[in-house]
C-alpha cells in the first residue's frame, strides 16, 4: 500500500496549501490520508533518492513521490517514523508541517518538537 499513501499524503499536503481556496478539499484529502493509514506504524525514508515506505522502495514515477520528496528534503528529514493508530488531527499536523516553507524550522530537532 507504499503507493495510495504516498500520494494521498502529497495531494493532503497540496490541500493544505491551498486550505484558503477549498478547506472541504482539504479535509477530504485529510480524511482518505487518514482512512488509507489506518493503524500501522508508517515510515518514510529517502534512501539514495528513493523513497521507501515502510521498507518498500516506491517508483520515483508513482503518484505524489517527488512531491513527498521534496517536501521531506525541503525540511532536512530523510527519515519519519509514525506509530500506528494516529488520530486524523496528528496526520493534519504532519501534513500542515510538510506543507510549510521549507527552512521554517531551524533543524531536524526544532521540526520534531512542532511534530
Amino acid at each position: 500500500m507504499p503507493v495510495p499513501l504516498t500520494a494521498l499524503l502529497a495531494a493532503t499536503i497540496h490541500q493544505v496549501r491551498a486550505a484558503a481556496i477549498d478547506s472541504a478539499a482539504m479535509d477530504r484529502a485529510l480524511s482518505l490520508l487518514y482512512r488509507a493509514a489506518g493503524e500501522i506504524p508508517v515510515t518514510l525514508e529517502i534512501i539514495d533518492d528513493r523513497l521507501m515506505v515502510n521498507d518498500m522502495p516506491v517508483s520515483t514515477d508513482a503518484p505524489g513521490v517527488p512531491a513527498v520528496i521534496a517536501c521531506m528534503l525541503g525540511h532536512d528529514t530523510a527519515r519519519l517514523s509514525l506509530p500506528g493508530h494516529l488520530e486524523l488531527h496528528h496526520w493534519r499536523g504532519v501534513a500542515e508541517l510538510f506543507a510549510s516553507a521549507a527552512g521554517l524550522f531551524e533543524s531536524p530537532a526544532h521540526l520534531i518538537e512542532a511534530l
